[in-house]
Protein backbone atom coordinates (compact mmCIF):
# COMPACT_ATOMS: atom_id res chain seq x y z
CA UNK A 1 0.00 0.00 0.00
CA UNK A 2 2.83 2.39 0.79
CA UNK A 3 4.56 1.64 -2.52
CA UNK A 4 1.29 2.16 -4.36
CA UNK A 5 0.72 5.49 -2.59
CA UNK A 6 4.11 6.80 -3.69
CA UNK A 7 3.63 5.43 -7.21
CA UNK A 8 0.23 7.19 -7.50
CA UNK A 9 1.96 10.52 -6.86
CA UNK A 10 4.88 9.66 -9.19
CA UNK A 11 7.36 9.75 -6.31
CA UNK A 12 10.14 7.29 -5.54
CA UNK A 13 10.74 5.77 -2.14
CA UNK A 14 14.22 6.36 -0.81
CA UNK A 15 16.28 3.19 -0.98
CA UNK A 16 16.94 3.20 2.79
CA UNK A 17 13.21 3.46 3.52
CA UNK A 18 12.35 0.76 0.97
CA UNK A 19 14.93 -1.59 2.54
CA UNK A 20 13.67 -0.85 6.05
CA UNK A 21 10.09 -1.62 4.97
CA UNK A 22 11.17 -4.87 3.35
CA UNK A 23 13.07 -5.92 6.48
CA UNK A 24 10.07 -5.03 8.66
CA UNK A 25 7.64 -7.07 6.56
CA UNK A 26 9.95 -10.10 6.45
CA UNK A 27 10.16 -10.02 10.25
CA UNK A 28 6.42 -9.47 10.62
CA UNK A 29 5.67 -12.41 8.34
CA UNK A 30 8.04 -14.64 10.35
CA UNK A 31 6.44 -13.59 13.64
CA UNK A 32 2.89 -14.15 12.33
CA UNK A 33 3.79 -17.55 10.92
CA UNK A 34 5.34 -18.56 14.24
CA UNK A 35 2.28 -17.38 16.20
CA UNK A 36 -0.01 -19.28 13.81
CA UNK A 37 2.08 -22.45 14.10
CA UNK A 38 2.07 -22.37 17.92
CA UNK A 39 -1.65 -21.57 18.11
CA UNK A 40 -1.19 -18.19 19.77
CA UNK A 41 -2.92 -16.45 16.87
CA UNK A 42 -5.42 -17.95 14.43
CA UNK A 43 -4.75 -16.70 10.92
CA UNK A 44 -7.17 -17.50 8.14
CA UNK A 45 -6.00 -17.64 4.57
CA UNK A 46 -7.94 -17.50 1.36
CA UNK A 47 -11.14 -15.76 0.51
CA UNK A 48 -13.96 -15.08 2.92
CA UNK A 49 -17.42 -14.33 1.59
CA UNK A 50 -18.59 -10.74 1.67
CA UNK A 51 -21.71 -10.19 3.73
CA UNK A 52 -24.80 -8.82 2.02
CA UNK A 53 -24.63 -5.76 4.28
CA UNK A 54 -21.09 -4.99 3.13
CA UNK A 55 -22.04 -5.61 -0.49
CA UNK A 56 -24.97 -3.18 -0.23
CA UNK A 57 -22.76 -0.54 1.39
CA UNK A 58 -20.20 -0.79 -1.42
CA UNK A 59 -22.88 -0.62 -4.11
CA UNK A 60 -24.67 2.31 -2.46
CA UNK A 61 -21.43 4.25 -2.04
CA UNK A 62 -20.41 3.71 -5.66
CA UNK A 63 -23.90 4.34 -7.04
CA UNK A 64 -24.19 7.79 -5.51
CA UNK A 65 -20.60 8.82 -6.16
CA UNK A 66 -19.71 11.13 -9.03
CA UNK A 67 -16.25 9.56 -9.47
CA UNK A 68 -15.85 8.05 -12.94
CA UNK A 69 -13.59 5.19 -11.83
CA UNK A 70 -16.49 3.75 -9.79
CA UNK A 71 -18.26 2.80 -13.03
CA UNK A 72 -15.82 -0.06 -13.63
CA UNK A 73 -15.60 -0.95 -9.94
CA UNK A 74 -19.38 -1.18 -9.60
CA UNK A 75 -19.67 -3.39 -12.70
CA UNK A 76 -16.82 -5.61 -11.51
CA UNK A 77 -18.39 -5.96 -8.06
CA UNK A 78 -21.78 -6.92 -9.50
CA UNK A 79 -20.25 -9.50 -11.83
CA UNK A 80 -18.11 -11.02 -9.07
CA UNK A 81 -21.06 -11.22 -6.68
CA UNK A 82 -23.09 -13.06 -9.31
CA UNK A 83 -20.47 -15.81 -9.75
Amino acid sequence: AINSFFRDFQKDLRLEFKNALQEFYVGLKKDLNQMDATGVLKITTGKEPMSMTTYRLFCKTMMFSDKRNYIFARTFLIVCWSL
